[in-house]
């Protein structure tokens, strides 16, 4: 942001260390988000780092960070635990959310992270409602007399008898500072017809650079060919694939995306 030399080095030395641990070492939010967009901007500066290797410190369950299957029968992909000292078997609602911001903007720089990013955040979007008072039983949750619009800051795989539970820490109960970041998702996610395939916003939290054309990642979940249609803001733009490195075919300013099974796209609207 600076343009001082001194202060990429900083960022190359402090990126250096992150990646020389075998294992994630995170302690708390944002679980080594932060360290994968770092990795990404470094590259896409032509500095060679891993940002395959930050990603995966990110996704990987064995450290205790993510959780995956079902609890009681609810899936729990994607939902992320609050603290390394913490036992397993417990995901926080801001953790589960805040690491999206970062993680997003990354495959602007970086395409080749966009299929286990959308799946991420496809996951976390669909999986967050277990959080919400309405989505679980009454017994499954400790204050469900509290407005429905406030999530709870804890769900543990098994608690007072029940699985999942939703409570919080301590006399708390719900989230307020946490679960505001619901707002950047909201900011973030653009549905797109099928509300299982949306289309993610790159840059509206791109804080370092607010200023870069837009770009959007999109991701098709399903076995079978999905098409969604792009309009861009002015007939001019013309939409780019990021990941093929190719301008994709639009007539006045509309154009169609084909998305094969399972398949991530990253385009960017350029003038």
């Amino acid at each position: 942001m600076t343009g001082k030399e001194v202060f990429l080095a900083e960022a190359k030395t402090a990126i250096n260390r992150y990646l020389d641990f075998t294992a994630n070492p995170w302690y708390e939010v944002p679980s080594g988000a932060m360290a994968v967009l770092a990795a990404a901007r470094l590259e896409a500066m032509g500095y060679p780092t891993n940002a395959e290797k930050a990603l995966r410190f990110v996704l990987d369950p064995k450290v205790g960070l993510m959780a995956t299957g079902k609890w009681g029968g609810h899936e729990v992909n994607g939902l992320m635990a609050g603290f390394r000292t913490e036992p397993s078997g417990q995901t926080y609602s801001m953790e589960s959310m805040v690491t999206l911001p970062y993680l997003l903007p990354s495959v602007r720089f970086r395409p080749e992270l966009a299929g286990e990013v959308a799946r991420l955040a496809l996951n976390v979007s669909a999986n967050m409602r277990l959080f919400y008072p309405e989505y679980l039983p009454r017994e499954n949750q400790s204050r469900p007399d509290l407005p429905q619009m406030f999530p709870y800051e804890r769900l543990s795989r098994d608690e007072k008898g029940h699985s999942p539970y939703a409570t919080g820490d301590f006399a708390a109960h719900r989230s307020i500072y946490g679960g505001a970041y619901v707002m950047w998702l909201d900011k973030m996610i653009q549905p797109q017809g099928d509300p299982w395939l949306l289309r993610w916003d790159l840059g509206k939290t791109d804080f370092m650079e607010p200023d870069l054309p837009p770009a959007f990642l999109y991701y098709n979940p399903w076995p079978e060919e999905k098409r969604v249609k792009v309009v861009t803001a002015n007939n001019k733009n013309q939409v780019y694939d990021l990941m093929r490195k190719k301008v994709l075919q639009s007539h006045a300013g509309k154009g169609e995306l084909k998305l094969g099974p399972f398949e991530a796209l990253v385009i960017e609207l350029r003038a």
